[in-house]
């Protein structure tokens, strides 16, 4: 693998202002250790991938906060000379990303913080409207059409959490923090494939993996 980067970097006033771009190069790669699903799934090729984009980050700290933003453009695409097509997008493979966070002291031993994500769904391989199912000797396969040639929704996803800290005696300190991951309960698909519909060969059914929904969580935590 090869990659280089180039960046600059801006600070003042507890504001750090970060922009760099990068890019990446990996050979080697093999085709049945990438997890496909598409018409690729079961071949086994040498191949490479080549990933290349900016970041940005900001950063402002106070006495009572602290807040960032992030911003990540990146294109990531497989290269298989034995494919047709030779050039696909790779399965990772998110242009758009932005991430929020905030980290505010509402009392000395009280902090709440908050974080969101958003970006680009992942892609996917569709299956071929109206011939989604092939033959191949006895075996009925799922016909996909163009690899990685569309994307599933968008994701995005907001957490809080709170933290208190506090003595439970002499040289002995302790946390309580309680949090909810997604917080707005948003039904986010994180990846779509397709398999043979069992009880009709010519039909393909489409099977969405989900992350979680709203989800509390808490923690004790003792230092000593």
């Amino acid at each position: 693998s090869k990659q280089s980067s180039f960046g600059v970097e801006f600070n003042q006033n507890k504001l750090n202002i970060e922009l760099s771009g990068f890019y990446k190069i990996v050979d080697g790669i093999t085709a049945s250790n990438q997890g496909f699903y598409n018409n690729f799934q079961f071949e086994n090729a040498n191949g490479s991938y080549t990933a290349k984009g900016i970041e940005f980050l900001a950063n402002k700290t106070a006495r009572q906060y602290s807040v960032w933003l992030s911003y990540t453009y990146s294109k990531n695409e497989y290269e298989f000379d034995s494919f047709t097509p030779s050039s696909f997008p790779n399965n990772v493979d998110i242009r758009h990303s932005v991430g929020l966070g905030l980290n505010y002291d509402i009392l000395e031993n009280l902090k709440i913080s908050l974080g969101g994500v958003w970006r680009n769904g992942q892609p996917y391989t569709n299956v071929v409207k109206g011939h989604e199912t092939i033959q191949s000797g006895n075996s009925t396969m799922v016909n996909y059409d163009s690899p990685n040639g569309e994307n599933i929704d968008d994701f995005m996803r907001l957490d809080a959490s709170l933290c208190y800290n506090f003595k439970l005696s002499q040289g002995v300190n302790s946390s309580l923090r309680a949090g909810v991951i997604n917080l707005t309960n948003k039904d986010n698909l994180i990846n779509r494939y397709y398999k043979v519909n069992p009880n009709n060969s010519s039909d393909a059914i489409q099977v969405d993996n989900k992350s979680l929904g709203l989800t509390p969580n808490i923690s004790f935590r003792v230092n000593f």
